[in-house]
């Protein structure tokens, strides 16, 4: 009796080095379309392109999921990129204009960005109970992201880290930095509740969370 091959189990993402080429061109074409068609900068792109399918495939290689993962549902997680570097862009002018729009090069600040919402894409996929759900998981944690509201979270924490070491003057970069981490490992190991109430910009239960401005 034949085997039906529908009915297998195969690896999904770039197996191949062809099949990475392929994905990755996909990737940069929406990054380039979401970004306004804007001349110049293809090789930002598809560098930004080969760093979001090689950590996508990697985190959902981790899911207890991954062997169950369809086609369909793949495809419309990689569809998710659009949004993905829309989120960074408007993290990464956000995180400009924090520092007085003249810290860092646009290459450090887009990659600091670009950090963030990975941690993002990693919470979504990695609370995602089941592979159907996990297309709907990442559009929808894209989606409802507030680049606002995660940069406030940062500083209301870094305000109680502050207050936390005595208010010493001179040490606001480090606690930015720490509470930055903070809020990451909350995203990363928080429940999937957690992760929805942070990315619409709610506190979770047991954040910390500092004075308003």
């Amino acid at each position: 009796m034949k085997d039906d091959d529908s009915n297998s189990t195969k690896p999904l993402g770039p197996g191949s080095p062809e099949e990475f080429q392929e994905m990755v061109a996909e990737v940069a074409s929406l990054a380039w379309e979401s970004a306004g068609k804007q001349s110049g900068g293809a090789l930002d792109f598809w560098l930004a392109a080969e760093r979001y399918v090689r950590g996508m495939t990697a985190m959902v290689a981790r899911a207890p999921w991954w062997p169950f993962l369809d086609e369909e549902t793949f495809a419309r997680m990689r569809e998710s990129s659009a949004v993905y570097f829309m989120r960074i862009r408007e993290l990464a002018h956000l995180m400009w204009q924090a520092g007085g729009e003249q810290c860092g090069t646009p290459l450090d600040i887009w990659l600091a960005a670009e950090r963030h919402i990975l941690v993002v894409m990693a919470a979504a996929i990695r609370t995602t109970g089941s592979a159907p759900g996990a297309g709907a998981a990442l559009a929808r944690a894209f989606r409802t992201f507030s680049p606002t509201a995660h940069l406030e979270r940062i500083r209301r924490t870094a305000y109680v880290l502050w207050e936390e070491t005595g208010r010493q003057s001179g040490h606001a970069f480090d606690n930015w930095l720490d509470a930055e981490e903070e809020v990451l490992n909350s995203l990363m190991n928080g429940t999937a509740k957690t992760v929805e109430l942070m990315a619409k910009g709610k506190p979770a239960s047991g954040q910390r969370s500092g004075p308003d401005h």
